[in-house]
């Protein structure tokens, strides 16, 4: 993401809370104008940030949010939004595993909808081409269930995510093909940082919940930190 943010036009798709939160502050901080997508309402913190309310649980949600927005001006998209699959199979309106659904599948169909009008074609400042950031990105050996995709043979949360996982690192792939060199896209990997993101596994303000991010706030980087080093 390092680059010079004081005329970029960024758009952070999970942008009110953990990691996104962070980097939309970050871009905020240096000069960049920036929109953030979210389901709860953002602190007065972001108040300088234009806000879309928007639940990213199915991908019709997601093609509606890439009509709202206006990417053709847009410099940069960052996907935060992302869930860790619950101890029990959730599944969202559609029908799909929630966090395949929030994690996955609404960053496709957000990602294939704006690819239709072209990200960043009407910028006039700008000397560098439109960048897609993708969060969640592996950067390792990483195994799906391809033949059970969307877990409805059996299910088991850490198995869950990984389909997940590895889908947005193919997304990478496929969005590169589809933009056709026009766009950069790139995988995130943020590794364990310490965040919201376990909410749905451990339970939002729970004692386990708790105590395990405080263990790995002692040994990890915080969202702010990965933030402040990824800008």
């Amino acid at each position: 993401l390092k680059s010079k943010l004081s005329t970029q036009r960024v758009l952070v798709v999970g942008g009110t809370a953990g990691i996104g939160r962070e980097l939309a502050l970050s871009c905020l901080k240096r000069g960049a104008k920036v929109t953030i997508v979210g389901r709860r309402t953002p602190g007065s913190e972001l108040s300088a940030a234009k806000f879309v309310k928007k639940d990213l649980s199915t991908m019709r949600s997601a093609v509606d949010l890439a009509k709202e927005v206006d990417a053709e001006e847009l410099d940069t998209i960052v996907f935060t939004n992302g869930i860790f699959a619950a101890p029990e199979r959730q599944t969202s309106p559609e029908g799909l595993e929630l966090d395949m659904a929030v994690s996955y599948l609404s960053r496709f169909a957000f990602a294939e909808e704006i690819a239709k009008s072209g990200l960043g074609k009407k910028r006039s400042t700008s000397t560098t081409k439109p960048r897609i950031f993708v969060m969640g990105f592996p950067g390792g050996n990483v195994e799906a269930t391809i033949d059970d995709f969307n877990s409805e043979k059996k299910y088991s949360a850490v198995p869950s995510h990984m389909n997940t996982v590895v889908g947005n690192e193919v997304l990478v792939d496929h969005l590169n093909t589809v933009f056709k060199g026009d766009v950069n896209v790139y995988g995130l990997n943020p590794g364990l940082i310490k965040s919201e993101i376990r909410d749905n596994f451990l339970g939002s303000g729970t004692c386990k919940s708790k105590v395990a991010e405080t263990l790995i706030g002692w040994f990890k980087p915080s969202a702010e930190e990965y933030s402040e080093s990824t800008l």
